[in-house]
């Protein structure tokens, strides 16, 4: 299977803190990159508005209420890990995110997760015209 070539991308090298003696990426470290390429993506197609700028300066943020992470290849350290990511779902107030991990053409996980758009205190907030102009054109439904 190969990577959705419209998909917004990312590259995180899996180094030799992400891996057990046997050179597999431990599970929270392949999360931890995940959040990591989501960070990205939220500053990139944001101009700069991403999830750091929305707590620091901007009194909002976007946590998560659900995350779901289905794996079906080890990956490997020493190489690099693909990301793809995708809009699953922009709601009211909510928005869903499709993040898949790729060495070379094999899908090795993906993770879909939904979150919420909320005030500094907490109050569920409805997702500012800004943000759903900035992830509209990444949207792209699953089966």
């Amino acid at each position: 299977m190969e990577p959705d070539a419209e998909a917004y991308r990312y590259i995180y090298h899996m180094g030799f803190g992400d891996c057990d003696p046997h050179g597999i990426a431990y599970t929270g470290a392949l999360l931890n990159a995940a959040l990591r390429a989501l960070d990205r993506f939220m500053s990139d197609v944001t101009g700069g508005r991403g999830w750091f700028a929305m707590s620091a300066e901007m009194g909002m943020g976007m946590p998560f209420v659900h995350l779901e992470a289905d794996f079906a290849s080890p990956v490997r350290g020493g190489a690099d890990l693909h990301f793809t990511i995708q809009v699953s779902r922009v709601g009211r107030t909510s928005v869903g995110l499709r993040t898949i991990g790729w060495q070379g053409d094999r899908r090795c996980f993906t993770v879909d997760s939904v979150s919420v758009i909320t005030s500094r205190e907490g109050e569920k907030q409805p997702l500012p015209d800004w943000l759903r102009a900035a992830l509209q054109p990444h949207l792209r439904l699953h089966g």
